[in-house]
């Protein structure tokens, strides 16, 4: 069996309106053909509702994107456990959801309710079967027993129960996680210990994506674990301020039936501004293994980084980002103090890099 993963694709900001037939280079798209099964990030609803509660960066696409994925992808399948999937509240993850059910694409990590969110994509080729879970970091569009939402990371006895059910009847489960600090080029301590856990409770792979740039990977304990693909479609201003936004990564598992063993492929791509196409280029200085780096040197440097990765965001809409994050402590303090504490440890987590690279 021969799965491919990508990234982020958003048809907005700078691929809105775009002729999708010219998007992809001759040889992405072969790239992408040569896999029975393309696993694919939405990283926006599929909706005509032009209501949001969103105060900045609220994206929503066309049933065009439909069409897209059946034409470049033999057998796509869609994770929607990402933090813009509910731009556009639950009418646009109703609408979403129908889309895809209506072209019979294979979806997961969303639903009315946590039952359906938690439900995986099962892949087969012969005897080989590979389930696909999709899990994210952002906790208030959360689905719940009875609502409406995206599988949350927070639900973690309900993943380990899921993969361990899972394991029983496929021969490996692959975790596509939602999270991780966006613009850096390597994972902080802190997502690489959550990533760890679900190998620890089961999973044969994890692969990562939202920072919006390409990060390491590893093996840890025999499995591996890929932090971040970077963007695949998705070009906005608000990414074209930092670095090494324009790129991304497709990976490819080769997994043979007999001996379970895995075989990779990567195609190193880039968004070319001028065109808007997504071209195949040399390999990526930042997609290496993480046991073949001074990380411990290089993640405090990128934690010290952040600060002008947050000065660059913030200059391009002060007045809407002051808003939004008031409104988001409002919330985390009201209605979710587990939130608060979240972002409090991963804060601490910055801090704590920016001290080793001070020399403090």
């Amino acid at each position: 069996m021969r799965i491919t993963f990508t990234g982020d694709l958003s048809f907005t900001g700078y691929f809105q309106g775009k002729e999708r037939s010219k998007i992809l280079s001759h040889d992405v798209k072969a790239f992408l053909k040569r896999s029975q099964c393309t696993v694919v990030n939405l990283e926006s609803p599929i909706t005509d509702c032009e209501t949001t509660e969103k105060a900045r960066l609220a994206h929503r696409c066309d049933k065009g994107v439909i069409h897209f994925l059946q034409k470049n992808f033999n057998y796509p399948v869609v994770t929607l456990a990402n933090n813009h999937i509910m731009d556009y509240g639950v009418e646009g993850l109703y609408d979403t959801m129908e889309a895809l059910d209506d072209a019979q694409i294979a979806r997961t990590g969303a639903g009315k309710d946590l039952k359906e969110a938690i439900r995986p994509v099962i892949v087969k080729s012969g005897n080989l079967g590979v389930a696909i879970l999709s899990v994210e970091y952002k906790k208030d569009i959360r689905a719940t027993a009875k609502g409406p939402g995206v599988l949350h990371e927070s639900y973690d006895r309900l993943i380990r129960k899921q993969i361990k059910r899972l394991k029983k009847y496929v021969n490996m489960v692959i975790v596509v996680y939602h999270g991780g600090e966006e613009f850096l080029h390597t994972p902080m301590p802190y997502t690489r210990g959550h990533l760890h856990q679900y190998i620890d409770i089961g999973a044969d792979a994890v692969v990562a994506h939202h920072p919006h740039t390409v990060q390491g990977y590893e093996k840890y304990h025999g499995k591996y674990i890929f932090y971040s693909l970077g963007n695949f479609i998705f070009d906005t201003d608000y990414q074209r301020v930092q670095d090494d936004s324009e790129d991304g990564m497709i990976l490819c598992m080769d997994i043979d039936e007999d001996s379970m063993s895995m075989g990779l492929e990567f195609c190193p791509i880039r968004i070319n501004r001028e065109t808007q196409m997504i071209e195949v280029r040399d390999d990526d200085d930042y997609f290496v293994n993480l046991a073949d780096i001074q990380y411990a040197d290089f993640w405090p440097s990128e934690a010290a980084r952040k600060q002008k990765v947050l000065e660059k965001c913030n200059a391009i809409e002060p007045d809407a980002v002051k808003k939004s994050s008031f409104m988001n402590k409002l919330a985390e303090a009201i209605q979710d103090p587990m939130e608060a504490k979240r972002k409090a440890k991963k804060k601490k987590c910055l801090e704590e890099g920016r001290k080793i690279a001070a020399g403090k």
